[in-house]
């Protein structure tokens, strides 16, 4: 039977799809039977509420019902596909992941790990490699099809060479799977399905609520499809933004830019997490909702969630979140963790470990042991617990003396131990802190963690000898608690404070009123976690999930959310300005639909006018009339004269007069979030800075001929340029880049040495006309700017990379180009000629150059691009060969956007430019992020 799409016209959606099934299902005495159907919800708690539902439904109509089998996606396919062989526990896959990595040769290691790689790192390397496979089978693709698409030459092979090393170590995990006679679940799942081994057992039909797919459950779908199961995805009634497909869901590659339409009345912005926290109160209290329970708060990032859990009660707003918080929280994690730390420790860790309730009753220490522990140590020094000087003096306290021997006495369990015997240690020291009455945040804390415990330790006990023979109960610990981080406990039922739900449970949520804060870039669509060993763009082009399909998935849990709600209900969004660190936020891009309302909405969610009327005070506190206001100015209230446009935004008004205008607000100062690696302009501002660097030494002590010179000095600026930026602790992807950009010098070095023998040397670096002098002591001069005749009024200003002169007196401007590809040559960037000899310009940045310089009167003055490509055999000068005619037209064009924009102001821009939308219709969030702008500089914002 086809897959379809089953649209469901109750809301909430939950609850109009039990009542959809019930109602096409037959009843036979009274009784209706689903346990031939597969339901497949995103979340646990979503799972709940369609039971809930469900049993209502039934209830209402008069039946009993026989429920369906309830899975999550991530689950689903081992419904159909039944295992051959033993299926490998994440206990007995980790132990694999490691054991197989330090089997291999160290040389090959020290590629992928660096030369000075720490335990800490190693473990978190391999974890990510784990998390890659997992990845790549889900996209049905291996390490070979990924290093194939790596392209040759890039950091003279160093990635490809990684990934060599990376394709070594998943061969021989999967030779030693097959020798331990374990399977890996997610191969076998890929198998299963590249086969067509898929079983229909008792299932007839598959129900799925989801909005997110891959390859790899695409394919499985297509297989339950041909063996003639009914599928049904289920949507909302009515006209959908984007496509929505059967067997895939919904369409990334229109659902990453979705035009969903928002009410502005329902979208408020705060500055940090205390006005967020005022204005929700104030929501709250405008709507008059009188149960907790006809009330959600919808919190995407953990740092603003516990922000509110603290601010809201204090505004007469209780909240929780969906569960009874981490289970390693409370005092058994606590004391465990502070065991794992003192395997390791000394003193300190002692006296962090004396202050967790329980541990001073587990170890018999008196009441005052720990101001004699630290009067000790002060006196001593005491670092190490065997350290002499802290028990051999006289006046140590003889509780301190006895303190170190009975901490001793329990860890020895633990330092002696491996395999069976290790997880029998941990049994035992978990069993003895909890003996000693620990406190509980929740009725049976205890009892559930402890269940975690043992749910662990099954696993590894069961798991082959030959796996856990050797691993010592040091190594266990630390691979439980890294396991249970994220494991949760249960709810209380009895409290009925207003509960605070993540993104994913949104659009389930039943709650007549729901309130989402933190739609703001990073939280929501959220920022996949950086990932050194596969970029994005490449995880993109392998099918696996990346950041296109992060944000499609979110913005049809948007649309869900709006479009699955009853009617009065109501949704709020929350944009914060600034984070729980005082960083600057940006608005979702979900919150920012096709033009004009882009355009309209902007200044609202960016400028400094909040809506006061809206938020609650904090009970017991006056406003502070003399307290400054946020400095939040990112928005003009109008678009000021322009007066000054640098070089760069001739190349923004020519591809789009809106980009150009929206770039004039300064939406480009935004801090961004830290990444582990550089982005495309921050790339090129680190072979830029070392370039300048060397450019300034060059000036100074003539021009350096041979091409291996040339290349160890500009190595050495780079070295010293990376430290000076990011210290000399650098993640994996940094050190990458930085090897790639040695790389790309070296290969310009040999076309350096040819500059030189052609008798040409470096004047200028970052030559830079402006009208704006820095007063920093070590600023280099600048020259005046360009002003051109027709626009007195507007100055031109700009900088130039590098500035060359002939011995003869000719002049040449350079600009360094890094952008990967290397086709893009001066020609082509600045203009297309047409058929007919029309010509359609796309930058002026080489012609403004050469029109200044001209204008000092002192050479002949040719412009062309420097290109330090990714393919370093495209790396070359590449002159802009025109005539005079070609650059008096280029004049011409200036002249004419200088008019345009002397008249901006009483003359704002027409239909038609904005209708041009150029790269800003490509990615129209772009200029928001800061794509394509280089960093301004607090003095002299023009500078680029």
């Amino acid at each position: 039977m086809p897959c379809q799409l089953m649209p469901i016209e109750v809301h909430p959606i939950l609850k109009g799809l039990a009542e959809h099934l019930l109602a096409e299902a037959e009843v036979v005495q009274q009784e209706v039977n689903l346990e031939s159907m597969l339901v497949v919800l995103p979340t646990k708690r979503a799972r709940r509420l369609f039971e809930h539902f469900l049993l209502d439904a039934a209830e209402q109509r008069g039946v009993m019902v026989v429920p369906p089998e309830i899975s999550t996606p991530g689950r689903m396919i081992d419904q159909f596909v039944r295992p051959t062989g033993l299926p490998a526990s994440p206990v007995a896959l980790e132990l694999v992941d490691r054991q197989v990595w330090m089997d291999l040769d160290p040389s090959q290691r020290e590629i992928v790990e660096g030369p000075n790689a720490t335990e800490t790192g190693r473990d978190a390397l391999i974890r990510r490699m784990a998390q890659l496979h997992a990845d790549a089978c889900e996209a049905m693709v291996d390490f070979e099809n990924i290093l194939d698409m790596i392209p040759e030459g890039v950091a003279g092979g160093e990635e490809r060479r990684r990934w060599e090393v990376l394709l070594c170590w998943q061969r021989a995990r999967a030779e030693r799977m097959e020798a331990l006679g374990l399977q890996c679940p997610q191969c076998q799942r890929v198998q299963s399905v590249v086969q067509r081994d898929v079983s229909q057992g008792w299932y007839s039909r598959v129900v799925l609520v989801d909005g997110e797919s891959s390859p790899l459950r695409t394919a499985f779908l297509e297989a339950l499809d041909q063996l003639g199961l009914r599928i049904d995805r289920v949507v909302p009634a009515g006209a959908l933004p984007e496509a929505v497909e059967p067997f895939r869901g919904p369409d990334p590659e229109g659902w990453s830019a979705p035009h969903i339409q928002l009410s502005d009345a329902s979208i408020h912005v705060a500055d940090g997490p205390q006005d967020v926290g005022a204005l929700v109160a104030g929501i709250v209290k405008q709507s008059e909702v009188e149960r907790t329970s006809d009330l959600t708060l919808v919190c995407p990032d953990a740092d603003l969630e516990a922000s509110l859990q603290s601010i809201l009660p204090e505004l007469g707003v209780p909240a929780r979140v969906s569960n009874a918080g981490l289970q390693l929280d409370g005092a058994l994690g606590r004391l465990l963790h502070a065991t794992l730390a003192l395997l390791g420790g000394g003193w300190s860790e002692v006296e962090d470990a004396l202050r967790i309730p329980g541990f001073a009753s587990a170890v018999q220490a008196e009441e005052r042991v720990l101001e004699d522990v630290d009067r000790s140590r002060r006196l001593c020094v005491g670092i190490h617990l065997e350290d002499d000087k802290m028990g051999g003096r006289a006046d140590t306290p003889k509780s301190v003396r006895e303190l170190c021997v009975r901490v001793e006495k329990i860890l020895q369990p633990l330092r002696r131990s491996v395999g069976l015997a290790a997880a029998d240690a941990i049994v035992d020291i978990s069993c003895h802190f909890l003996d000693q009455g620990l406190p509980e945040r929740s009725r049976g804390e205890s009892r559930e963690v402890a269940a975690s415990i043992q749910k662990f330790l099954e696993e590894f006990r069961s798991a082959p000898g030959d796996l856990i023979q050797a691993v010592p109960a040091g190594d266990l610990l630390k691979m439980m608690l890294r396991s249970l981080s994220s494991e949760t406990l249960t709810p209380n039922p009895e409290d009925t404070s207003v509960e605070i739900v993540g993104w994913m449970e949104s659009a389930f949520d039943p709650a007549p009123l729901r309130i989402v804060v933190g739609m703001n870039e990073t939280m929501i669509p959220q920022l996949p976690s950086p990932e050194p060993l596969l970029p994005d763009s490449l995880r993109q082009q392998c099918g696996l999930s990346c950041q296109r399909t992060r944000t499609a998935r979110d913005a049809w849990l948007m649309w869900l959310l709006e479009s699955s709600r009853c009617t009065g209900n109501l949704v709020h969004y929350v944009v914060a300005r600034e984070s729980s660190q005082g960083d600057r936020l940006l608005p979702s891009r979900l919150l920012l639909p096709d033009l004009p309302e882009t355009v309209d909405r902007l200044p609202r969610l960016l400028c400094d006018d909040l809506d006061q009327s809206m938020r609650v005070e904090e009970l017991g506190e006056q406003p502070n009339a003399d307290a400054p206001a946020v400095d939040f100015p990112m928005v003009p209230a109008v678009l000021p004269k322009v007066d000054r446009v640098s070089v760069t935004e001739f190349s923004a008004w020519l591809d789009s007069p809106l980009r150009f205008v929206l770039k004039k607000l300064r939406l480009d100062q935004t801090i961004t979030p830290w990444r582990a690696e550089l982005d495309a302009m921050g790339f090129g501002n680190l072979i830029h800075g070392a370039l300048e660097r060397w450019g300034r030494e060059e000036i100074t002590n003539g021009p350096t001929e041979s091409a291996s010179s040339i290349y160890a000095g500009m190595k050495s600026h780079l070295m010293a340029y990376v430290d000076d930026m990011f210290g000399k602790k650098r993640p994996p992807a940094l050190q990458l880049q930085v090897e790639i950009a040695q790389a790309r010098l070296k290969a310009f070095s040999v076309h350096q040495e040819n500059l030189v023998a052609a008798g040409w040397h470096i004047e200028h670096v970052e030559l830079h006309f402006t009208d704006r002098k820095s007063n920093h002591p070590s600023a280099p001069p600048t020259i005046d700017p360009l002003i051109r005749e027709v626009t007195p009024e507007i100055v031109v200003t700009g900088q130039i990379d590098r500035v060359d002169r002939h011995l003869d007196g000719r002049r040449y401007a350079y600009d360094y180009k890094t952008g990967n590809d290397g086709s893009k040559t001066a020609e082509k960037a600045h203009r297309t000629v047409l058929k007919d000899g029309e010509i359609r310009w796309h930058d002026l940045q080489l012609p403004l150059y050469r029109q200044r310089l001209l204008e000092d009167g002192t050479g002949e003055v040719d412009v062309g691009y420097i290109l330090l490509p990714q393919h370093l055999k495209k790396t070359r000068v590449d002159p802009l060969v025109w005539d005079l005619s070609d650059f008096d037209l280029a004049n011409k064009c200036v002249d004419e956007i200088l008019r345009r924009l002397s008249a901006l102001v009483t003359s704002p821009l027409t239909d038609a430019e904005l209708e041009d939308q150029g790269a800003y219709d490509d990615d129209r969030f772009g200029v928001l992020w800061g794509n394509g702008l280089r960093s301004v500089d607090a003095e002299d914002e023009e500078l680029e």
